[in-house]
C-alpha cells in the first residue's frame, strides 16, 4: 500500500531530516545589523599574492598564489621558512602544534609538522572541496567553494560535525573563536561576525580592496590584499 503525504507535510519532513547540524546564516546585508570600522596598525609589503594565512607562535604562515607554504616575519614580510610540500596548497590553519593544509582542486586535507614539513596525518573531506581553513580547538573549519558553506570537522576522524551555509558572499577567509565565526567577504571587502547559530553580530569594513586570508594575533586581525600587502588592524 502506497501512502501519499500532503505537500506541506513533505516539506516539513524534509526540513526536519536536515537536522540541526546544517545551519543557514542570516542575510549579511541586513540594514538593521550593526556596522563597525577598523584602525590600521601596520602595513607590511610582501613579494607575492597571498591566498590564506595563519599565526603560529612566532611566525605568520601563508599560502601564496603558487601554492607554496611559507613562514613570514610579520614585522617586515621577509620569508623565514618554506615547507617542502609536493602538492599546491590552498589553505592553512595552525592548531597550536601543527599546520593543517588544504590542496588546490582536491578533497584531501593534510596535517604537517611546521618544523620540517613531515606528514602527520590526512583525511578526505566528505562533500567538500576545502579552500581557506581555520582552527579552534578541537575543530577544524574549511570553506567549500562548491556549496558556499563552511564545514566544521573533527580532524581526528575526518567527520563533519556541522555545516554553516552562507548566501551572497564570496568567502576568502575565515577565523573562529569563542563559539563565533568571522567571515571575510572578498566582494564587499567586509568581515561578517556571526554566532554559531547563524545570527549576525556585526559587520566591519577591512583595509584591503581585494582581501584574502583572515587570522588573529591577540587583539589584532591580519589579512592580505591582492596588491601584495599584509594589513594588521583592529576592529572597532
Amino acid at each position: 500500500m502506497q501512502i501519499r503525504l500532503p505537500l506541506a507535510l513533505l516539506i516539513i519532513f524534509n526540513l526536519l531530516s536536515i537536522g540541526c547540524s546544517s545551519r543557514f546564516f542570516n542575510n549579511p546585508f541586513d540594514p538593521e545589523a550593526e556596522s563597525g570600522f577598523f584602525k590600521i596598525m601596520k602595513v607590511v609589503p610582501v613579494d607575492t599574492q597571498i591566498l590564506d594565512l595563519t599565526f603560529s607562535t612566532d611566525a605568520l604562515w601563508i599560502v601564496n598564489e603558487n601554492g607554496s607554504i611559507i613562514a613570514l616575519n610579520y614585522f617586515d614580510g621577509s620569508p623565514q621558512k618554506r615547507l617542502d610540500f609536493a602538492l599546491p596548497a590552498r589553505g592553512v590553519a595552525y592548531d597550536g602544534e601543527n599546520l593543517w593544509v588544504s590542496v588546490q582542486n582536491s578533497y584531501r586535507i593534510f596535517c604537517l609538522n611546521p618544523l620540517n614539513g613531515a606528514l602527520i596525518t590526512s583525511f578526505d573531506a566528505p562533500r567538500s572541496q576545502p579552500l581557506v581553513l581555520a582552527y579552534d580547538f578541537p575543530y577544524l573549519y574549511a570553506f567549500d567553494g562548491e556549496s558556499n558553506s563552511v564545514f566544521q570537522f573533527n580532524p581526528q576522524e575526518g567527520r563533519i560535525i556541522a555545516t554553516f551555509k552562507f548566501r551572497h558572499l564570496k568567502i576568502s577567509g575565515i577565523y573562529v573563536e569563542a563559539n563565533t565565526i568571522f567571515i571575510l567577504d572578498q566582494t564587499e571587502a567586509k568581515i561578517f561576525h556571526y554566532t554559531m547559530s547563524g545570527s549576525l553580530l556585526k559587520s566591519f569594513l577591512t583595509p584591503a580592496i581585494v582581501p584574502s586570508g583572515l587570522t588573529r594575533q591577540n587583539e589584532f586581525f591580519w589579512s592580505a590584499d591582492k596588491d601584495q600587502k599584509l594589513y594588521q588592524y583592529k576592529l572597532l
